[in-house]
């Protein structure tokens, strides 16, 4: 009865205002009315139930494994009218072909002129690079295949165990039976009685485990044999490394008497940003070379097996001390100031692409010696358990022996003492049966770990491999000299065979007045931009879209590269400034900065997610750098087909006025 007189009122009140309004504006007052009513019902609810409705709450979610590594970086810019485009050297080197002359007409993308590769060795380091993905993609699939084997072998061994233990079961209750009946003949003196046949039988059980403890003895100190020799191989390939990476960094840094003045041409420049950085990556080659003249000697030829454990300690360290040399090394090199003619970027560019390939070869050798190392010290801690465990047979069978003859001599074998000796038997088997299975399981266990800590670690490589590749690629590029724009060449500023240097000016391209813009960029997004990239604006609801023609590589004295943008079309528009958006992409997972609550740590952050019980709750990230209006997720886990080992919802919209007392959640 209430309803409808609130209902009644409400037409009413309706009617009554809409004599002077049209009909859009009843239309919004109709609205207005029925969510009036609405609210009113929900009230008389409470009123009458005593329990509050809750109010849909609307959320907006997205799989953490559909962001990817798309951002837009913004830069302001005036559009200015030029006539010429001077096109400059990227790269140190000979010309050695000339292919247009002045007067020229051109395409945008046109080959106009090109290097030799004879300063940079672009060539060379690129044809590395692709080796060196190869040979981390080759060295993954073999590794996969050696781990799939280990596992399958562990998982057949423990299911034959586990097959042995029940088969073993059996055979003790059935003998269990057998031995309750007194034995008939007890003179084991008689050829072919009973009793003689029993002795025998363990007696030759009894030379069997001998001969079973003797050959495993054998096989045993033969594989620690092996063991050995694979240590010395992995020391002297090592300590290879080590000698290589100690002549390469010496060679950089000049801390040994006889490389002190190797680097006098350079040394002002070399990690002049960070000097610190510097002293830290002669301290790490002072460390190695100390490390490789004092603790690196070591006792190869020892049979002891804490030697040997020992040893494989100090290969791990060995190898932990060079990868933080070579890791510091490249810190100091990008924290070098570049000086043409002493230490310029071709010369830091190689430089980093040698210590990237000692780090891709330290990583795939140290991948191998994980393995060796796992599979050496399980075997080193456990292969005396199995000794001991054969011994400890033997002897049972023994005191098994002397039980049957004190028993056989006596006459009196009673089915007690017979029931009592095979129980002992059965139940001593059985209990190293179930130890033997419970070794095989963490066997199993750790195959498993040692395979996805092995595979991820060689994926690792192959991403490494990936970004060296594309690195090569990109210097590579910078031999061939290309038009970045439709036009006629209106000067040639160089000759074949000319020695040229980075920067140096090669041809002036007419452009028949096509606008373009200078756009400053920092060092850090110099890095995912490449020439032909896309700019879009947008003015007075006009869309534009520009190409990357020019890209310096050289900072300017603010620290700035400088990048100019043309459009295909002629414009009215010469002297406004524009807002220019460039779409960019890198091989990050980026999230948006509104949807992450960032604390005091800048490298922690969280994120509001939509868990399995269809609730709100707080997930912790690390957080790396930020790109436009993104930032960075780091340490993500992914298993062997790329895919996320843990993913899930995040809200993408605003929750903080979420009461679960008021509101129900509601996917939008």
């Amino acid at each position: 009865m209430k309803k409808i007189i609130l209902f009644t009122l409400l037409i009413f009140t309706f009617f009554s205002c809409s004599k002077d309004l049209s009909i859009k504006e009843l239309e919004n007052k109709k609205s207005k009315l029925e969510k009036q009513l609405n609210d009113i019902e929900k009230s008389i609810e409470v009123l009458q139930t005593g329990s509050l409705v809750k109010q849909d709450f609307f959320i907006k979610t997205k799989k953490l494994s559909e962001f990817g590594g798309e951002y837009e970086i913004k830069k302001n810019g005036k559009i200015n009218s030029t006539q010429n485009i001077v096109l400059s050297s990227n790269s140190a080197g000979r010309i050695n072909q000339v292919l247009v002359r002045e007067g020229t007409n051109v395409k945008a993308g046109q080959l106009l002129a090109s290097l030799e590769d004879n300063i940079g060795n672009y060539g060379i380091n690129l044809s590395r690079a692709q080796n060196s993905l190869e040979r981390a993609r080759i060295n993954y699939s073999s590794s996969e295949l050696n781990l799939d084997k280990a596992v399958s072998d562990a998982e057949l061994n423990l299911k034959r165990l586990k097959d042995n233990l029940v088969s073993l079961k059996l055979d003790k209750e059935e003998a269990l039976k057998q031995v309750a009946i007194q034995l008939e003949d007890s003179d084991y003196e008689t050829s072919n009685s009973k009793s003689s046949l029993e002795l025998q039988k363990l007696n030759n059980a009894i030379e069997k485990l001998e001969l079973d403890y003797s050959t495993k003895g054998i096989s045993d100190k033969e594989t620690i044999i092996g063991f050995r020799e694979s240590l010395k191989k992995d020391y002297n390939s090592l300590l290879l490394t080590i000698n290589d990476v100690i002549e390469f960094s010496d060679n950089i840094l000049g801390i040994t008497k006889e490389n002190k003045d190797k680097n006098d041409k350079f040394e002002d420049f070399l990690g002049a940003k960070d000097e610190k950085q510097r002293k830290l990556s002669e301290n790490n080659l002072r460390d190695l070379i100390n490390y490789k003249n004092k603790d690196f000697i070591i006792d190869l030829e020892s049979d002891s097996e804490e030697v040997f454990l020992n040893n494989i300690d100090i290969i791990e360290s060995g190898y932990e001390k060079t990868r933080e040399l070579l890791n510091n090394l490249e810190k100091t090199l990008n924290n070098s100031v570049e000086s043409f003619g002493t230490l310029g970027a071709s010369e830091i560019s190689s430089f980093i692409s040698s210590i990237n390939m000692f780090q891709s070869t330290l990583q795939g050798n140290y991948s191998g010696f994980v393995i060796f190392s796992n599979n050496s010290k399980s075997f080193i801690r456990t292969y005396l358990l199995t000794q001991d465990s054969l011994l400890k047979q033997i002897e049972l069978l023994k005191k098994d022996k002397d039980i049957l003859l004190k028993s056989l001599s006596s006459g009196n074998l009673s089915a007690e003492i017979s029931y009592q000796k095979t129980l002992i038997n059965y139940n001593d088997k059985i209990t190293t049966l179930e130890s033997q299975i419970e070794m095989a399981q963490r066997t199993l266990e750790n195959a498993k770990k040692t395979k996805s800590i092995t595979l991820r670690s060689l994926n690792n490589v192959i991403n490494e491999a990936q970004i060296g590749l594309r690195s090569a690629q990109k210097e590579y590029s910078k031999l061939s000299i290309l038009s970045p724009i439709s036009g006629v060449v209106g000067e040639v500023l160089v000759d074949v065979g000319e020695e040229v240097g980075v920067g140096r000016q090669l041809f002036s391209v007419l452009n028949n007045n096509i606008p373009e813009v200078k756009v400053s960029f920092d060092k850090e997004e110099l890095k995912n931009l490449s020439l032909g990239d896309k700019a879009y604006a947008n003015i007075d609801g006009k869309s534009l879209t520009g190409t990357l023609v020019s890209l310096s590589s050289i900072a300017d004295k603010n620290l700035k590269y400088i990048g100019i943008v043309t459009f295909d079309t002629e414009s009215d528009l010469i002297g406004d400034v524009i807002e220019l958006t460039f779409k960019l992409e890198t091989d990050k997972v980026l999230l948006p900065l509104n949807i992450v609550s960032i604390g005091n740590n800048s490298s922690k952050g969280k994120l509001k997610r939509y868990n399995f019980a269809k609730k709100i709750d707080d997930f912790d990230v690390s957080l790396g750098k930020v790109f436009g209006e993104k930032i960075e997720v780091v340490d993500l886990i992914y298993d062997n087909s790329g895919s996320l080992v843990e993913d899930f919802d995040i809200i993408l919209n605003d929750v903080s006025e979420f009461n679960n007392e008021k509101f129900k959640l509601i996917i939008d």
